[in-house]
This record gives C-alpha cells, structure tokens and sequence, in this order.
C-alpha cells in the first residue's frame, strides 16, 4: 500500500547530544541489536530497517534514484540520530502534543487517502505497522514540528526597540523631509501564545496605527 504519509522534517541539528555507534547490545528479540545510543536512548537496527523501507518507498513515489545501499543506509541512519536528538530536547524544553492533536494528524492522513480512519487502521496492519506505532510515530512528527516552529520563531521575533531603531536609521539616512516615507505594511508583531483576544486586538491596533501614522509623513 503506498500511504501519502511522510514522517521526514527540517533538521535542526543534534543539540548537543551525546552520540555511540555501533551494536553495544542484545536486544529481547535475537534478531535485532542496538546500532546507536543518542543521550543513553538506544535506536535499534529494526527502527533503522523500517526507516529504510520509509525512505525507498519515499524515493520511489518521487521517482527518484536512490543512492547506493551503503550511502542511503548512512543518510538515514544520521536522520534518526538527528531526529531522537531532536525529541528529547523537545520533552525537556517542556514540548507537549495534546491526544486531540494527534487524533487531528490521523485523521488527516486518512483524508490525504481518502479513507476513513478505521479503514487507515485496517491497512497500515496489514503492512505491518500498528496503530499504537503509527500514533507514536505523529506524535514525534508533530513535536519536530513544533520545535522546528518555535524554533523559527524566535528568530523572527521584533521587538518594539528593533522597530524604533529601523526607523531611527531609515530617518537619519535620509536628509530630505519631504522624501521621509517609512514603510512598516509588513510587521511582525509579538504576541504571546497565551493572549487574550483584547490583547490580540490591541496588538493589532498599535500596528495599524503605526502604519497609518507612517503614511502621513
């Protein structure tokens, strides 16, 4: 079953972890060891086949050429490495996917399929994938997600001191009054997640009267 579900996001690099190679131990099941220890968290040669099997079907359905065996092997294993890094930063920064969340994801992979979600279940079984595995796997998804997010976020954010100070430069640059027009159509402002809607509005409002009060000029 080719299933339009993709598990793959931005790297973000591995934060500092700590990171082992190589089959350090036996596992319960005799045909599966451990291939990499991120942080004392072991990621096991079965993970590393079923993200394989991810990947070529993947490249298949971009028809892609895959890289030889070894080299995807290497690419897909650093992608593991980089994403359980990813995860437990994520838990210790205090990141939390909401079960609605991830009943929100499963029901969007199963209208990207057009079925519905307990025909999704039916299917994914059959390849051999569990529910309870193909739920963990949304959640770790939606959490990359969101600490790729927040991640960008911090990054965009102005604050009121960097606006005054653009506007400072752009006024000090130029030496005609009459040529003076500060365009602030597109900013950005900081809300904080936990804001109330009158505190939305009033956010809104100071923008808009920033930028009318621009356009005057």
């Amino acid at each position: 079953m080719n299933m339009n579900f993709r598990l793959w996001v931005p790297v973000l690099g591995l934060l500092g972890c700590s990171l082992s190679l190589g089959a350090y131990a036996q596992t319960s099941q005799a045909a599966d060891f451990i291939v990499a220890v991120v942080n004392s968290e072991p990621i096991t040669n079965s993970e590393l086949r079923n993200a394989l099997q991810r990947a070529t079907r993947d490249l298949a359905q971009q028809r892609a050429a895959p890289p030889p065996a070894d080299e995807l092997q290497r690419l897909v294993l650093e992608r593991l490495i980089s994403e359980r890094a990813q995860l437990q930063f994520a838990r210790e920064s205090g990141i939390r996917i909401e079960e609605s969340a991830v009943d929100q994801a499963e029901l969007a992979v199963a209208r990207q399929n057009q079925v519905e979600v307990p025909e999704l279940r039916q299917r994914l079984t059959k390849d051999g994938i569990s529910v309870v595995q193909f739920r963990r796997q949304l959640r770790d998804q939606l959490t990359l997600t969101r600490l790729h997010e927040r991640d960008v976020e911090a990054r965009l954010r102005i604050s009121e001191a960097d606006i005054d100070r653009a506007i400072a430069e752009q006024q000090a640059a130029d030496t005609d009054p009459l040529a003076q027009e500060i365009n602030l159509a597109n900013l950005l402002v900081s809300v904080s997640e936990n804001a109330t809607a009158e505190q939305v509005a009033e956010k809104m409002a100071q923008a808009q009267k920033g930028v009318g009060t621009s356009s005057r000029r």
